[in-house]
């Protein structure tokens, strides 16, 4: 769900792919019968686009390319591009128009056979040889490094090199006839074919040219990614033995419900909290609590809290000091009665607000199971009197991880229709590692 970035990194290729032509904007029809694919019904109530794509591959049966920019900054577009949307079972041409829609053309798609491939908006800006027809035709078997070393001798220029990550999955061997005159593109998405593996291209927003002057070389990053066949409840970048992995325990071992406020230190799910090592003490509340924030000698203290009505706030250090999330949380909403899920009601209060506001929640995907509350907002209220009632009715805590524009790489991409900022929601219960009841779905 998150930048929110998802996606479970197979085998790693750094490269590069020879530039001559620009992506036809026009030109991302779908390629086969509307009909052919179709997509369950999803909920998503604040995810990154990726992980939208991901997950609309996996429940229509079909295989994903993505390709986007890697600006200077390392960041890939497509991650800072938030969606909350309901989308119905149909077509998955259907839904990937409606997702089009909904970002204001943040990507442009074909649909080749079962493979959907899409390419971000920012990276249409910038030429590549991806779509150029000019390779030799001839049977070709091997991994993924082989079909790099056949472009690299088909094209002089291009500079390519590859590599695999220790543990992941390798690229699989495959065998294949490549057509007179085929592209980059048809040759990668034969690959994704023939290897039941979708990938990812991470593009660099550079550009280089040959001693002729033709468009040179972009710097580029491939991986293999499969799909998402189920909600992915929390971000791939979760660490274990973290102070919200230990407070997650303690909440569940008590059966009491804890809020955690904090701040996003890489930009993504990862905060203060869930950057320290920790370990659930094993007493009571108040006394866990005290002694998860003791840090080593002329350190601050970790976390401060507070005990409010039966739910205790707990507080990074990270987050007081700077606290930019806080005014998000203290916008005022209008009166209303709320039923349903935390991410539903995510939804629900940014579009109850009393004043309109930039800032979002990225909230994930809405699933079966999920503790669902009914109560009532009183005019003037506040985002966060909100979700504290969600925590007193459930008994169950969440972690709110404030996003803002000083995180690496934003403001390159800050005037882009659709980029969010807010914060992270999502249960404490997420986190829980060592009781063995912590992913029990109530």
């Amino acid at each position: 769900m998150y930048p929110m970035h998802a996606a479970t990194q197979r085998s790693v290729c750094f490269l590069a792919l020879l530039a001559f032509a620009s992506f036809p904007l026009g030109s991302c029809q779908p390629q086969s019968p509307p009909s052919t694919y179709e997509t369950k019904a999803l909920q998503l109530a604040g995810v990154d686009l990726l992980y939208t794509f991901r997950r609309l591959a996996a429940e229509s049966g079909m295989l994903l390319a993505v390709d986007e920019l890697r600006a200077a900054s390392g960041v890939p577009d497509l991650e800072y591009f938030r969606v909350d949307i309901d989308i119905p079972a149909g077509p998955v041409n259907k839904a990937l128009d409606l997702l089009k829609e909904a970002t204001e053309d943040a990507f442009d798609y074909r649909i080749f056979d079962n493979v959907i491939y899409v390419r971000s908006r920012l990276s249409v800006t910038h030429e590549t040889g991806l779509d150029t027809k000019v390779l030799n035709g001839g049977h070709f078997e091997g991994h993924i490094d082989h079909l790099i070393q056949l472009i690299m001798r088909q094209h002089p220029s291009a500079l390519i090199h590859s590599d695999n990550v220790r543990g992941a999955p390798q690229f699989r061997k495959i065998s294949i006839d490549i057509p007179p005159k085929s592209s980059a593109l048809d040759v990668l998405i034969t690959y994704a074919k023939a290897a039941e593996f979708g990938w990812r291209i991470r593009r660099g927003a550079f550009q280089r040219r040959t001693t002729d002057g033709e468009l040179g070389i972009a710097a580029t990053t491939f991986e293999l990614m499969d799909n998402l066949k189920a909600p992915e409840r929390l971000s791939r970048f979760k660490t274990r033995l973290t102070a919200t992995e230990a407070i997650a325990d303690l909440a569940e071992r008590t059966q009491t419900p804890i809020v955690i406020k904090d701040r996003s230190i890489l930009g993504d799910i990862r905060s203060q909290l869930d950057l320290e090592r920790r370990l659930d003490p094993q007493t009571a509340v108040t006394d866990s609590l005290e002694a998860l924030a003791v840090t080593g000698p002329r350190r601050p203290e970790l976390l401060n809290f507070s005990d409010r009505d039966g739910v205790y706030v707990v507080r990074s250090h990270a987050y007081t000091e700077q606290p930019t999330g806080e005014a998000f949380l203290q916008e005022k909403l209008n009166a209303g009665k709320f039923t349903g899920t935390l991410p539903l009601l995510a939804r629900w209060l940014v579009e109850n607000r009393k004043e309109p506001s930039t800032r979002s929640f990225m909230a994930g995907e809405n699933y079966d199971g999920m503790p669902e509350v009914s109560f009532e907002i009183t005019d003037g209220q506040t985002i966060e009197d909100a979700l504290m009632m969600f925590a007193r009715k459930s008994g169950k805590g969440w972690v709110y991880i404030a996003f803002d524009n000083a995180t690496p790489g934003y403001e390159t991409i800050a005037e882009r229709p659709k980029v969010w900022q807010g914060g992270f929601l999502a249960p404490l219960k997420l986190w829980a590692g060592r009781n063995p009841n912590a992913y029990a779905t109530k």
